[in-house]
């Protein structure tokens, strides 16, 4: 699991395998938002001694839907430090485990995203102690905003992301001034949006440089080390072995380091996403940054006001990445 600033010293984000939860700090009070699959109490307990927080001050544990994976280990964390326990009503049966989950109703590129979902352990039936509604206050200033399940197709709405486009595209420019030119790509599913502009980025980059792309150079599928690892090694062996690599985020760049780590010549290699201890490998990885503080400042700053009886356009707001060379991706490709 990975813990990752938000809102300095007041909001962390909680990042699994699969799903997310996050961790509100007000003073010494504690709120967690979603708590994981079953399983990770231990973890997420850890990931909050690691901030100087008490799990003690854990005051209330607030679920923002009824999916195992964000249920899982809330039963757990409850009964272990006292927390209360706060739903929906709707979706308050289905956590204590009254009701069945219902069936979604999906796009097709959210089809495999819930798959993936349903490989953790299920949910124990858990309890609620506050059964929710839109606009109920939680205390400290907080209050519930219902979302019901939307229907198929699009949710017009604002959004602020980091520049995925231009963040690869250059990380991948910085590749080819380095003299590569035959650069493998290795990322996520293709559904996910954020996948598909680093593709297009780095598609983006080679075209520019008047670069052609062959097929074996470009991956796309799970993270999962071994699927990471076959397409590394797939990419640095036949008649056109890629000199550099640009990895599309952090949990494939790990990978990817033990892999070169273990070949026989020096290959260049640029990742998308910082990782903690990037800095410390020798040579070091060089990483296209997000800045997760300024996506949280961005993206709770209040909203400009409406004209009277108007409702505005939905925002789109992409904040700049940030190249840190740390020394891999500035190795020269081999003859």
């Amino acid at each position: 699991m990975d813990l990752v600033e938000v809102l300095p010293n007041r909001l962390h984000m909680l990042r699994f395998p699969i799903g997310q939860a996050y961790l509100w700090q007000d003073g010494p009070a504690l709120t967690l938002i979603d708590a994981g699959h079953a399983g990770s109490a231990a973890e997420i307990e850890r990931a909050i001694r690691s901030l100087g927080a008490a799990p003690e001050r854990l005051e209330r544990i607030v679920l923002t839907h009824c999916h195992r994976d964000h249920v899982g280990a809330a039963a757990e964390l409850a009964a272990r430090w006292g927390a209360q326990v706060l739903a929906h009503r709707l979706d308050a049966p289905v956590i204590r485990g009254e009701l069945p989950v219902s069936e979604p109703v999906l796009l097709d590129w959210e089809v495999p995203l819930y798959e993936q979902g349903l490989t953790v352990p299920e949910a124990p039936p858990t309890r609620v102690d506050r059964e929710l509604e839109d606009g109920d206050a939680l205390g400290r200033g907080t209050q519930a905003v219902g979302t019901p399940g939307r229907p198929a197709g699009r949710i017009e709405a604002d959004v602020v992301l980091s520049d995925s486009f231009g963040g690869a595209r250059g990380g991948v420019a910085h590749l080819i001034a380095g003299g590569h030119r035959r650069i493998g790509f290795i990322g996520d599913q293709p559904h996910i949006h954020t996948v598909a502009e680093r593709l297009r980025g780095y598609r983006e980059a080679m075209a520019d440089a008047g670069l052609p792309v062959a097929e074996s150079w470009v991956s796309l599928g799970s993270t999962t080390p071994e699927r990471v690892a076959a397409a590394a090694r797939a990419m640095l062996t036949g008649p056109e072995p890629v000199t550099a690599v640009f990895a599309g985020n952090n949990r494939v760049t790990v990978t990817v380091v033990r892999i070169l780590a273990a070949h026989e010549r020096p290959v260049a290699l640029v990742g998308f996403d910082d990782f903690e201890l990037a800095d410390l490998l020798r040579p070091g990885v060089t990483v296209v940054a997000q800045d997760p503080a300024a996506l949280g400042r961005v993206a709770t700053a209040p909203p400009l006001p409406a004209p009277r009886g108007s409702r505005p356009d939905p925002s789109r707001i992409e904040l700049p990445t940030r190249l840190i060379p740390g020394g891999l991706a500035e190795i020269p490709p081999a003859n």
